[in-house]
């Protein structure tokens, strides 16, 4: 009991820590002292608590060995878990199946594996199947799979999905922007910008969503109070930098160069900072779509920041181009498919309907 006591006392220490890699060793090590103290229950609160850390701090490669505990226990003893935390793990479950897909470092099998324990889990509560439908519909499109992808997603829809509403409908028009099909993509964004919606990350995360496919459907104008809307919060969220990417390619293909520079110096990480591998890939590849439509507008006012260290845009627009096709590569070496290097050739190339917005009618750089 008096070691069960230390656990649990070092426990509430380490949660009370903000997030960062001190929080991760210091649960870590709770993990490994209720281990030896046989307190199984504070072992899986401090790795449920693990989990969700590293999860929100981009440590994808740290999810497959905790999941796997943590599913093994609970099903060891079941009792073990009961109300939020059943919940909790299943939804890190869900994120661990999303982070698979950030790094060519993860086994998409695993990933698999994950999606087949969470069919069963929503099975076996008589849950509706969307949330696993889901994510295997992005799985499917990741390699490149657009006819299976795009049947989980009708699945999805029909048979139901209890997933945030907000996170359902931004996963569907991703895929569907992704697939050039603009109407589609805004037609299902309503639950996603709603005032007052639960979840955390809208209404930004769907007015991002939303930015391609109002420039594809010629309403640019739209595109831009969206991308005004959700820029006062990406441009300060570490997490966002794929959603920054969205952004970028606006800003690129609607002739706002110079916003768009400040914003790509002050997200892109150098080649030996730590970032999720498709966040930099995608990053760089609208980089260097910003690069090369820069260079051809003869409108164009250009202002590179030292940061990027290269004013030449051609030059920079090179480095960009070869550091995300060297991410794409790896991402398709371990997919068996060529579908990311195809994707950025296909944004390097993009070319959307729509007319140069300009400059916003304030704010300061990379802040419109």
């Amino acid at each position: 009991m008096r070691a069960s006591g230390t656990v649990a006392a070092a426990l509430a220490l380490a949660r009370d820590l903000p997030d960062g890699p001190r929080r991760l060793f210091e649960l870590a090590a709770v993990a490994a002292l209720a281990d030896a103290a046989r307190a199984p229950g504070l072992g899986l609160a401090a790795r449920l608590d693990l989990l969700e850390t590293a999860l929100r701090l981009g440590e994808g490669p740290r999810t497959p060995a905790l999941l796997r505990w943590c599913l093994t226990t609970v099903e060891r003893r079941p009792g073990l878990l009961t109300g939020e935390d059943d919940e909790r793990l299943r939804i890190a479950q869900e994120q661990a199946v999303a982070a698979t897909l950030d790094t060519p470092r993860l086994d998409l099998a695993d990933a698999a594996t994950l999606v087949d324990d969470l069919s069963r889990w929503l099975r076996s509560r008589g849950r509706p199947p969307g949330r696993a439908y889901r994510l295997r519909a992005r799985l499917a499109d990741h390699v490149g799979d657009a006819a299976a992808a795009r049947s989980w997603l009708a699945r999805a829809r029909a048979e139901g999905d209890d997933g945030c509403p907000a996170c359902v409908a931004v996963t569907g028009a991703e895929l569907l922007g992704g697939w050039g099909d603009w109407s589609g993509a805004l037609r299902g964004l309503a639950p996603a910008l709603v005032a007052g919606s639960p979840c955390t990350a809208a209404p930004e995360r769907g007015l991002a969503a939303a930015l391609l496919p109002y420039l594809g459907a010629g309403q640019p104008e739209a595109a831009a109070r969206a991308h005004g809307r959700a820029w006062r919060r990406h441009r300060r969220e570490r997490a966002a930098s794929r959603t920054v990417a969205t952004h970028l390619r606006f800003l690129a293909l609607t002739g706002r160069y110079r916003q768009g520079f400040a914003a790509l110096a002050a997200r892109l990480p150098g080649p030996d900072e730590p970032g999720s591998e498709l966040a930099v890939m995608e990053l760089a590849a609208a980089g260097a779509l910003l690069c090369r439509r820069a260079a051809t507008d003869p409108l164009a006012e250009v202002s590179v920041p030292e940061r990027l260290a290269e004013p030449d845009l051609a030059v920079l627009g090179g480095r960009l181009r070869d550091r995300a096709y060297g991410l794409a590569e790896r991402f398709d070496a371990r997919n068996g498919t060529r579908h990311q290097s195809d994707r950025m050739a296909d944004w390097l190339a993009e070319a959307l309907p729509g007319r140069r917005l300009g400059p916003p009618a304030a704010g300061p750089a990379g802040a419109d």
